[in-house]
C-alpha cells in the first residue's frame, strides 16, 4: 500500500471514529477527512459535519450511548391530525405523517431520555411507546416540543408535526440523556 493510500486510511478511520461517536465529542478536535482519489492527483481536504444521520427508523439506543444527542433530521407535517391517534392526551396536537419520522429501539431502560426538535416553524412532537400509550408535547422550548421523562426498553414510533394543517417544515430531532442540550443547540 503507497504512503498516500495509508495516510488517506488513517484520516478516513479517524473521521469515522470521532462521526460515530467513539470519541468523546466534546473533548475531541474537529477533524479533517483526505480523501486520496489516485496517483498523481491531488487530495481533497474537508471538514467533517457533526454526526446527522437522515430521517431513519430503527436507531437503536443504549443508557450511555455517543454520540450525545444523537441527531437526525426530518419533515414535519402530515395529513393525519394528533388529535385522531391519542384523542385522551391533551399535548397530541398537529398534523402528522400517516407512519412515524423515526423509530427507535431502546435496549436498556432509561432513568431519562430527553426528545427534543428545533425547527424554524412551530412543531409538535407524539411519541408513542410499546404499550401503546404516547407522550406528546408541544412549544416546551419556544416552539419546539420536548418529551422526557423515564422511558422502559422497547420500540417508540417518533411523529413530529406541523402545527398548521397543510404546511411542513425541516427539522432536527436529538435523542440525549444530558440536561444542557436544548433546541437551540442541535442546529438547524
Amino acid at each position: 500500500m503507497t504512503k498516500a493510500l495509508r495516510i488517506g486510511a488513517a484520516s478516513a478511520l479517524l473521521a469515522t471514529t470521532v462521526a460515530c461517536g467513539l470519541l468523546d465529542r466534546e473533548e475531541a478536535a474537529p477533524a479533517e477527512v483526505t480523501s486520496v482519489v489516485g496517483p498523481g492527483l491531488a487530495p481533497a481536504v474537508a471538514p467533517v459535519a457533526p454526526a446527522v444521520a437522515p430521517a431513519i427508523v430503527g436507531i437503536p439506543l443504549e443508557t450511555g450511548f455517543m454520540p450525545d444527542p444523537n441527531i437526525v433530521r426530518g419533515q414535519a407535517g402530515g395529513p393525519v391530525e394528533g388529535r385522531a391517534l391519542a384523542p385522551s392526551v391533551p399535548l397530541c396536537r398537529g398534523w402528522v405523517p400517516a407512519t412515524p419520522q423515526h423509530t427507535i429501539t431502546l435496549t436498556t431502560a432509561f432513568t431519562r431520555l430527553r426528545v427534543i426538535v428545533n425547527a424554524q416553524a412551530d412543531t409538535t412532537l407524539l411519541i408513542r411507546g410499546p404499550d401503546g400509550q404516547y407522550r406528546c408535547a408541544d412549544d416546551n422550548d419556544g416552539l419546539n416540543p420536548v418529551v422526557e421523562g423515564a422511558f422502559a426498553p422497547g420500540t417508540y414510533q417518533i411523529y413530529v408535526g406541523a402545527y398548521s394543517q397543510g404546511t411542513s417544515t425541516p427539522y432536527v430531532i436529538g435523542f440525549t440523556e444530558r440536561l444542557s442540550v436544548t433546541a437551540e443547540s442541535l442546529g438547524s
